[in-house]
C-alpha cells in the first residue's frame, strides 16, 4: 500500500468499528419493539377473552330469565285455564 491510501483505509476501519455499536443499539431497539408488540397482543387477547366471557354470562342470564317467564306463564295457564273455559 502506498502512503496516500493508508489514512483512507484507517478511516474506513474506524467507521466500521463505530458501526458495531450502532448495530447493537438497533438490535436492542428491535427487541424492545417486539416485546412491546407482544405485550400489547397479550393484553388485547386477555381483554377480548373477558369481553366474550361477560357476553356469554349475559346471554345465559337472559335465556334463564326467558325460561322463568315462560314457566310462570305455563303455571298460570295450568292453574286458571279450567276456570276460563267453564
Amino acid at each position: 500500500m502506498n502512503l496516500k491510501q493508508q489514512p483512507k483505509l484507517l478511516r474506513t476501519i474506524s467507521l466500521c468499528k463505530n458501526e458495531k455499536g450502532m448495530v447493537l443499539i438497533a438490535a436492542i431497539a428491535l427487541v424492545a419493539i417486539l416485546a412491546l408488540v407482544g405485550t400489547v397482543a397479550v393484553v388485547t387477547t386477555d381483554t377480548d377473552m373477558k369481553i366474550s366471557s361477560n357476553y356469554k354470562t349475559n346471554v345465559q342470564a337472559f335465556y334463564i330469565a326467558e325460561a322463568g317467564i315462560q314457566d310462570g306463564i305455563n303455571r298460570l295457564i295450568i292453574l286458571y285455564a279450567p276456570i276460563l273455559f267453564l
